[in-house]
């Protein structure tokens, strides 16, 4: 019973990606209970992880070792979020406002943080994020919910892609230690997942730029370097942030043929050889 409730915890906490791409730009329809009013908050539905036995109709929830991790449970408050969030249709782009993106912050530091992190995703991806004012977003980035930090990280530069934007750029680069100066020391603690967050805004603020200092930073990413609890990931996302910057230039990127990046990309590919 405790592995079968575990199996569709897990499906139900998945469900919740699937259904942004099915109901994306869908709140069109006043009569839906669930359409978004943009003068209350959005409705997130509550994720039930709880089951009921057949036949006795006794409630059961999951307990040791089939317990999901907390990790777990935030990613997937964080895809509800997201999720509702893309409900917003296109004839709502000129009444979203930065306001009403921080009115819709929850008071307690419950599973909802996680889910509102998600909705602030969502209104990057959707372009409204660059509506906020910019204290806000750093009032976000302070918060103690690292998956806050990595919408305002992501959904900020996607809601200005490729615009090379000074103002956007120098939050980002406070989240890349290779872009502080050198005569400072590295006194903040980032998390590996915000860093890997900030390489690939990186790569969606200067898309297509092949901006130089951006490319030679998200390159030295690959080079050995600080301990990281995720290495593989921020390695990753470095790679997504230089295809971003370099994205449709292939060999004619200009002012970057001296770098050689395909080759030293290619000798990555073959462990370092």
């Amino acid at each position: 019973q405790q592995a079968k409730l575990a199996q569709l915890c897990l499906r139900q906490l998945a469900s919740s990606v699937g259904r942004g791409a099915f109901t994306l730009g869908a709140d069109c329809d006043a009569s839906d209970e669930r359409a978004i009013v943009l003068t209350e908050k959005v409705h997130i539905p509550t994720i039930s992880l709880a089951g009921k036995l057949a036949g006795s109709n006794a409630g059961i929830s999951l307990e040791g070792p089939n317990q999901i991790p907390a990790t777990g449970l935030a990613w997937g408050e964080f895809h509800n979020g997201v999720a509702a969030g893309l409900r917003v249709a296109p004839e709502y782009t000129e009444r979203v406002t930065g306001d009403w993106i921080a009115y819709n912050r929850p008071k307690d530091n419950s599973t909802s943080q996680s889910a509102y992190a998600g909705f602030l995703l969502a209104m990057g991806l959707l372009g409204h994020l660059k509506n906020l004012a910019h204290p806000k977003v750093y009032e976000f980035l302070t918060t103690s919910n690292p998956l806050t930090s990595v919408a305002i990280l992501l959904g900020l530069p996607a809601a200005s892609f490729g615009s090379q934007s000074s103002k956007i750029s120098r939050i980002i680069s406070g989240h890349v230690p290779a872009l502080h100066p050198a005569t400072t020391t590295n006194e903040l603690d980032l998390p590996s997942l915000v860093q890997s967050s900030a390489l690939i805004g990186l790569g969606l603020l200067h898309a297509g730029s092949c901006q130089r200092r951006i490319s030679e930073v998200l390159m030295s990413a690959f080079a050995p370097g600080p301990e990281l609890v995720s290495r593989e990931s921020y390695v990753l996302s470095a790679g997504f942030g230089l295809g971003l910057v370099t994205l449709g230039q292939g060999s004619n990127a200009v002012g970057l043929a001296d770098l050689k990046l395909a080759d030293k990309l290619i000798r990555c590919m073959n462990g370092g050889k």
